[in-house]
């Protein structure tokens, strides 16, 4: 599978709607959420990131270096399974609401972690 190419156009997706609609994100995303600038100021910054990494993951899609591949791979799987296991917490501890939207960003999360890993090849040994 390429799973470069999957987790690009994943965080591509993520990145249009948190950058260019963050009020809307926020809104669709949170409970009870109260309109707030900084929140939006946040939500931007995030898409960002979504940006940055989407970039850097079709560059490694296109790219035919392994070694390359690699390093962008545990760089991005030491993003993403924190960011679950966090947005997991987040939702289960405090107060115990599951929304479609947090289920399908974890599964999300969840399914670019494991593209990683399998990428990554971490017990591949160096020559």
């Amino acid at each position: 599978m390429p799973w470069f190419r999957a987790s690009s156009l994943i965080f591509g997706a993520w990145a249009v709607v948190f950058l260019f609609f963050p009020r809307y994100s926020n809104e669709l995303g949170g409970i009870g959420y109260v309109t707030s600038k900084h929140a939006e100021d946040w939500t931007q910054i995030v898409g960002l990131f979504s940006v940055a990494f989407a970039v850097l993951l079709h560059q490694a899609h296109r790219s035919a270096n392994a070694e390359a591949r690699r390093i962008v791979a545990r760089s991005v799987f030491s993003l993403t399974l924190p960011c679950a296991l966090l947005m997991s917490y987040w939702q289960l501890i405090p107060e115990r609401r599951w929304i479609r939207l947090d289920l399908a960003n974890i599964a999300l999360l969840c399914f670019i972690s494991y593209g990683m890993f399998v990428q990554a090849e971490f017990s591949r040994r160096r020559a």
